[in-house]
């Protein structure tokens, strides 16, 4: 498995979802399977600067080898190692899709930076920083551990990204 994060960050976040859902909803190769694509868009528009974070967690393996309750497992265990204090992820927004289109497991998500309530003197969070960099890269492997999964280390150095 590999972590990828989108640059899109900068456009309104309905094209982050008009990427993720397209035509690949009529195909039923698309499918939100946590949060609420418009409660995030309304919540996106309420933000000033980075709005939102979006990615995926994309797996060599046939979304039929990966079970959906592991799936699950997968996205709740993500979001943790990613904000690990649970109050502050309670005050977050994710929208997680999966594809199936190519052949190969794909779970999408957006996150929103805009806090449901303020904390304190926040109301952002700072998803992307270079200490994350770390943990994703920890997270990578304890999945492909946990789940026998193929890791993106062992593809050669011009397959390594999605």
């Amino acid at each position: 498995m590999i972590v990828k994060f989108f640059k899109s960050n900068r456009n309104p976040i309905q094209q982050a979802f008009n990427y993720l859902l397209n035509e690949r909803m009529e195909n039923q190769t698309a499918e939100i399977i946590f949060g609420d694509a418009d409660f995030s868009t309304l919540l996106a528009q309420q933000t000033q600067g980075v709005a939102y974070f979006s990615g995926c967690l994309s797996f060599k393996e046939t979304p039929d080898m990966i079970r959906p309750s592991d799936q699950h497992q997968i996205i709740q265990e993500f979001m943790s190692a990613i904000i690990p204090d649970e109050h502050i992820r309670n005050q977050t927004n994710w929208t997680w899709i999966r594809h199936t289109d190519k052949n190969r497991l794909e779970l999408n998500f957006v996150l929103n930076t805009q806090f449901l309530q303020p904390i304190g003197n926040m109301e952002k969070y700072n998803f992307f920083c270079q200490q994350h960099m770390h943990t994703i890269d920890a997270f990578q492997d304890y999945i492909d551990a946990k789940f026998n999964c193929a890791s993106w280390k062992e593809a050669p150095p011009n397959l390594r990204t999605v």
